[in-house]
């Protein structure tokens, strides 16, 4: 690489001045940021698709923390073409440390062609089978609630060969619906779930104190609920394994939502040749290193 500020994939030359800040950098930041990218992409996977997979953070899980993997698509832009990513969090829920572990870019000129259930489930079996035997049982995976998610981790669930990991509900999203059909008592429980300080010895008498204070009348918002109680007991108790109490400030997706906004906002509109040869990923890897630049 002759520029920090340019790299060279596939048959295109690609300029990386416009992120926020490279431009500024002194040149030994320049030289990190060119090492770091390049260390990324040479994980990308190329083969019936491209994508960033970090073998190394989902090999070198610790066995007394417990992870959640938070899941979003994204739209880049809808005109010219669609483009689209699939991004893939893991979270130590812990000490709420996150680094970008899975992403794939998706672009053409018909919505209706982009990502599938199918797509998203192998994208998550993928992370999934990175990860070492005797910390599979230290996972959690959060999403909404959207029918594409759903519908991929139900495919997943059919694919593995070994246990599906718990899936949660991300709770802000759930109380933004909740909100939205004006069921505050369910908001007002998801939150409590969220924001209680659960004990060892107590945890499933004060989950049941919790799903029994919630009055809401509606049955289809009390059954999301109640699942959504039922998947935190299971974590819970991974959890509890490791340490004394717990709150569970970090399940949640609202990091990456706010990741996956900013680096919206950076991205340019790129030639679909360009997407086509993996510009689209490239940038989204080189965003990812001027955010996290100076981090370990």
């Amino acid at each position: 690489m002759d520029s920090p500020q340019k790299l060279e994939l596939g048959k295109y030359e690609y300029d990386l001045s416009f992120f926020t800040g490279i431009t500024h950098y002194t040149r030994q930041e320049k030289d990190l940021f060119a090492r770091k990218l390049r260390e990324k992409l040479d994980t990308v996977v190329r083969n019936e698709t491209e994508y960033y997979l970090d073998f190394d953070a989902m090999g070198e899980l610790k066995k007394n923390l417990v992870y959640s993997l938070n899941i979003d698509e994204v739209h880049n832009h809808h005109l010219l073409y669609v483009h689209k990513f699939f991004v893939i969090f893991l979270t130590c829920l812990q000490d709420g440390t996150q680094t970008l572990v899975f992403a794939e870019s998706y672009c053409h000129s018909n919505s209706q062609q982009l990502t599938n259930s199918e797509s998203m489930a192998t994208g998550i079996g993928r992370v999934l089978r990175a990860v070492t035997l005797d910390t599979r049982s230290n996972l959690v995976i959060v999403g909404d609630r959207a029918c594409l998610n759903l519908k991929s981790l139900d495919d997943l669930s059919y694919t593995l060969n070994f246990a599906m990991p718990p899936v949660v509900f991300d709770p802000t999203h759930l109380i933004g619906s909740f909100s939205q059909e004006l069921d505050m008592s369910c908001c007002e429980s998801v939150t409590q779930l969220m924001t209680t300080n659960f004990m060892k010895e107590t945890f499933s008498e004060q989950v049941s104190m919790i799903i029994g204070q919630c009055h809401s009348k509606d049955i289809e918002n009390l059954c999301i609920f109640w699942e959504l109680c039922d998947a935190v007991q299971s974590v819970l108790k991974m959890v509890m394994r490791h340490q004394e109490q717990c709150i569970l400030m970090n399940l949640k997706n609202d990091n990456l939502e706010i990741y996956c906004k900013a680096l919206m906002k950076q991205l340019p509109i790129l030639d679909m040749d360009f997407c086509d040869e993996g510009a689209g990923l490239l940038f989204l890897l080189a965003n990812d290193v001027v955010a996290n630049l100076n981090k370990p």
